[in-house]
């Protein structure tokens, strides 16, 4: 079902996305997701070594929050518009610019 969710994004993004990055950035983000996928349960041993399993779960919900509010703050605002500006500095007084255009 995951994998299903790989192919579908690039779709969305299909005018910032060249087709032959789409398996770079695929690979890349695999890659990533398996080398955390090895470190993170590494690291929560640790912690519950030191601190208990209670002082674990606390710590790994506060990093969850610190990288959801990352995450909310680095997205693209939603009203991003895609038309181009016209130039209206150079049209005189009593002309518009669409008649120059």
């Amino acid at each position: 079902m995951l994998a299903l969710l790989f192919l579908r994004v690039p779709g969305h993004y299909r005018d910032r996305i060249f087709p032959e990055d789409v398996a770079t950035a695929e690979g890349l983000m695999l890659t990533l997701a398996g080398i955390g996928g090895f470190i993170v349960p590494v690291f929560f041993g640790i912690i519950v070594g030191n601190v208990g399993f209670t002082g674990a779960w606390i710590f790994a919900g506060i990093i969850s929050i610190v990288f959801a509010l990352i995450g909310f703050a680095a997205r693209e605002p939603l009203n991003v518009s895609t038309t181009v500006p016209t130039e209206k500095a150079n049209v005189p007084a009593n002309q518009s610019a669409d008649a120059i255009l």
